[in-house]
């Protein structure tokens, strides 16, 4: 039979989650992570973040994560050519050697000025690093893809169109659901901004998840300009 305290805690811990399946507050994100006076200030947290501070707490990376959505180097809707880059290295050898684990990493980090929170990319670092020996650099980006995953798992159940998981990038989500050793299955639009991901397999009960991108769609990309018609013959995009 528990004891009093014991129920006390398992109370606590139950509130605990509870309250951290809430949708990100956007206002009080905005708020904090512009104001110079706060421990949330974005320039600061994310300098942090990015000197590999591991005593950054799952509060900040509230903060970090969704805050990322009001930098100038927000651009969910571009390409980021290290990507494809990664895969062609993964591509040529499986098991890396030294050589192979410097460049995957010099790419890596290509990828993290653009999107510095994708569970991938920095899976792919902590693999580089783990080939490399560096088992300081490996440990800080193992305690970020955990971190990250966490953030996520924190903004909704994902069970409901009404309580999403909220992302900031659409390939976060496969990311996330492979972070669970789960594969991703067949995708459906259910509304302006949430996606049904199912799962190929139940877990459980559970058949998919659902995911906001709203934040993807807050600003049109830069480099975007409205499309001239053209007379000329075309191929990707380059007059013939």
């Amino acid at each position: 039979m528990k004891t009093i305290t014991q129920l006390i805690l398992s109370l606590l811990i139950l509130c605990s989650t509870l309250q951290a399946q809430v949708a990100p507050n956007n206002e009080q994100i905005l708020r904090a992570t512009i104001d110079s006076s706060s421990k949330y200030y974005y320039p600061s947290i994310h300098y942090r973040y990015m000197l590999g501070d591991t005593t950054l707490t799952i509060d900040d990376y509230y903060y970090l994560y969704y805050g990322y959505a009001y930098q100038d180097s927000y651009n969910p809707l571009e390409a980021i050519p290290a990507e494809t880059a990664i895969l062609a290295v993964l591509e040529r050898s499986v098991d890396l050697d030294s050589i192979g684990a410097e460049i995957l990493l010099k790419q890596c980090k290509e990828v993290m000025k653009a999107d510095p929170f994708s569970p991938k990319n920095i899976n792919f670092m902590t693999y580089a690093y783990t080939v490399l020996g560096d088992e300081v650099n490996a440990k800080i980006s193992a305690d970020r893809f955990n971190k990250v995953i966490k953030t996520i798992e924190n903004s909704g159940t994902g069970l409901r169109e009404k309580n999403p998981f909220h992302l900031l990038w659409a390939s976060h989500a496969v990311d996330f659901v492979a972070s669970k050793d789960l594969l991703v299955g067949k995708r459906r639009i259910m509304s302006r901004t949430v996606e049904h991901v199912a799962l190929l397999e139940k877990f459980g009960d559970i058949k998919g998840y659902y995911f906001d991108f709203g934040r993807m769609y807050w600003k049109r990309p830069d480099n975007v300009e409205p499309k001239k018609k053209s007379r000329n013959w075309q191929f990707n995009g380059l007059n013939l």
